[in-house]
Order: structure tokens, then sequence, then C-alpha cells
């Protein structure tokens, strides 16, 4: 057998030993338990046992078994999140990490403390029916269609090529738009956001939401409200609540 490492799923402030239950990364020792610095014994890191040589590939099976960890110590604590795969290779690295960092540990959990993350992505139903809200609203593009319509395919070739730029152009202007009105509402329930790139054509929001874990009901009832005004043009999903990973700042090395 390799060495024996400690997998690192989060820090907590908590003054006392903690065991969450067999509920640790297959491929380790399934205990998940509090190790703490002798000198700072008010902040504490949540590992399992793990070997060093253990390669973890960030798939879909591993990447939900860390979150389901850092769900079951989330239920009892404000946690500063570690990303999925992070294998100290000793306890004593772990207990460097904590005191070195602890000033950082410290005022991170402070900002982070009773809040949880929400996702939160919106796409328009058809992106044929957000091209032809565009034309309606752009009476430039309107009139252009309307002049080449009766002309031969042949000679319209470069028009319906511009036409196309311009809705294109249109679209993204109009994205930007929808996620702004969006946010407007969404925004006045949370205590920070993080905005994520959008994927494919049709995704109009990707952002995630710091809200207080007393605000959840609240978010849900907005998203709810927001389908029910839009239900005839956007698609709304979400998940929560989840460990804040996207507002943890910092990297923390030994």
């Amino acid at each position: 057998m390799g060495e024996i490492g400690r997998y690192l799923y989060a820090i907590i402030d908590s003054a006392h030993p903690v065991e969450f239950g067999l509920v640790g990364m297959p491929g380790g020792d399934p205990l998940v338990y509090t190790i703490h610095h002798r000198q700072h014994q008010d902040l504490r890191a949540c590992v399992s046992n793990y070997p060093t040589q253990a390669e973890i590939k960030a798939d879909a099976e591993r990447l939900l078994a860390h979150e389901r960890v850092l769900e079951t110590i989330m239920k009892r604590f404000t946690i500063l999140p570690f990303q999925c795969g992070v294998i100290a290779p000793s306890e004593q690295e772990v207990l460097r990490l904590l005191s070195r960092h602890r000033g950082r540990i410290k005022l991170a959990l402070r900002s982070l403390r009773e809040r949880v993350e929400v996702t939160v992505r919106a796409h328009w139903k058809s992106l044929h029916s957000a091209a032809q809200e565009v034309v309606r609203e752009h009476a430039a593009i309107a009139r252009y269609r309307q002049e080449i319509a009766a002309r031969p395919p042949e000679e319209t070739h470069r028009d319906r090529n511009r036409i196309g730029m311009m809705v294109a152009a249109a679209l993204d202007a109009k994205r930007t738009e929808e996620a702004s009105r969006l946010m407007g509402y969404l925004r006045r329930i949370a205590v920070d956001v993080t905005y994520r790139p959008t994927v494919g054509d049709t995704m109009v929001l990707n952002a995630s939401f710091l809200i207080r874990k007393a605000d959840y009901p609240r978010i849900e009832r907005a998203l709810e409200s927001l389908g029910q005004r839009n239900r005839e043009r956007l698609d709304f999903s979400y998940s929560g609540p989840l460990p804040p990973h996207s507002f943890v700042n910092m990297v923390l090395e030994g």
C-alpha cells in the first residue's frame, strides 16, 4: 500500500472535533472527520484518509460524491470548500496550511457565514422566435427584408448574409438586455453574484448567486415568478443550495 494522505473537503470553524460518518470519496477510507492545529483549535479541516498516489479524475461520479460530502458538512457548519481532488501528502501538511493561512481562512469563513450558492440559467425557448422578436423590434432589419423579398434569391445572397449578421448582432444585444433585466430582479435577494459565460446560442443568463440560507425560499419564489411571467419565451433552471465554490477566491498553498 502506498503513502496515506488526507483528502480535503472543507474547512470549518468549530471548537470541537466532529465526525460526519462513512460518506467519504470512493477509493479511500470512507470516514470523514476533522483535524486541527494544536495552537488553533477553532479551525478544523474536514478530511478522509486517502492514498497520495491516487489520481482522481473530475468526472461526474466523483464530482457528485465530493459535493455530497460537502452537503453533509453544510447541514451543520459554514464551510470553506475545496475543489474536487485535493489530496494533501500528510496530516502535518494540512495542519501547516491551517496555521499559515489562519487569518485569511477566518475572514473567508466570516464572509460566507450562513450563506449558500445558487446557480441560475435561462434559455430562450426558441432561437427562431427570439430572432423574430428582434426583427419586429428593429425597423431597419424589417425594411431591409421587405426590400429584397421580391427579388430572385441569386441576386440577394449578399443582402441575406448582411441581414443574418444584423440579426445576430441584435440577438447579442437582446441577450445582454434580457440578462440585465433578470439580474435586476434577482440581485435584490443576493449578497453577491458571479457571472459565467453563456454557452450556445439560446442561453441568456448563466450566473451564481451567494445568498443567505434563510433567503433560499425567496429566490425559489422569485424564479418561479420569473418563469410564469416569461413562460412563452424563456426556460429557467437552477441548482442549490450549493457549497459557495464561486465565491472562494483564494488559493491555499501549504
